[in-house]
């Protein structure tokens, strides 16, 4: 894969010999998300949390309540990472972990009256930044990118599930394994 022209940076079309669209607009796609990333990492720093966690609140709300697992996969997560993430707003008091009734091995998680009134307090910063992205789309192309994004989604956690465990993928000639 190529990096799109300079000049497509400011909203110009790919021309003849240039990138095909699919190519552009992925390269696209992972600029606008790594842009939005630090905004909303710089705005949620004065409430002191991350993307990261701020989004797992807002998944677990959404579903009231789910196991670890099942959040990983939400969030197009590792199970390790998942785990990693739920102990740290565990140990901030933003989620609650309990034992599944049904299946002692397994965890439930919850999130906390602490939790919830971090993602309230996020939400206006959230809305304004989405407002500040989204301010120049009229809200049919708003509703065609989601559907894009959401099958793309769906072709992502395809990808991801049809992967072999990271100890049983070959090495990629070049690359150092880390130690």
């Amino acid at each position: 894969m190529r990096r799109p022209p300079a000049d497509l940076e400011n909203g110009a079309t790919a021309g003849e010999g240039e990138d095909p669209p699919a190519e552009e607009f992925w390269w696209l796609l992972m600029e606008v998300a790594n842009l939005s990333r630090r905004l909303s990492e710089r705005r949620l720093a004065r409430i002191h949390t991350t993307p990261d966690q701020i989004h797992a609140l807002h998944i677990i709300t959404l579903r009231e309540q789910m196991t670890v697992g099942e959040l990983a996969a939400a969030l197009g997560l590792e199970q390790n990472s998942g785990s990693q993430l739920v102990e740290r707003l565990v140990q901030r008091g933003l989620v609650k972990r309990d034992r599944a009734p049904e299946d002692r091995r397994q965890s439930l998680i919850t999130v906390s009256d602490e939790g919830r009134a971090l993602l309230l307090a996020g939400e206006p910063d959230a809305e304004l930044l989405m407002e500040e992205l989204c301010s120049e789309l009229p809200p049919e192309q708003i509703r065609q990118s989601a559907g894009l994004l959401r099958r793309m989604r769906a072709n992502a956690n395809r990808t991801a599930a049809s992967r072999p465990p990271r100890s049983d993928r070959r090495a990629v000639p070049g690359r150092r394994r880390r130690a």
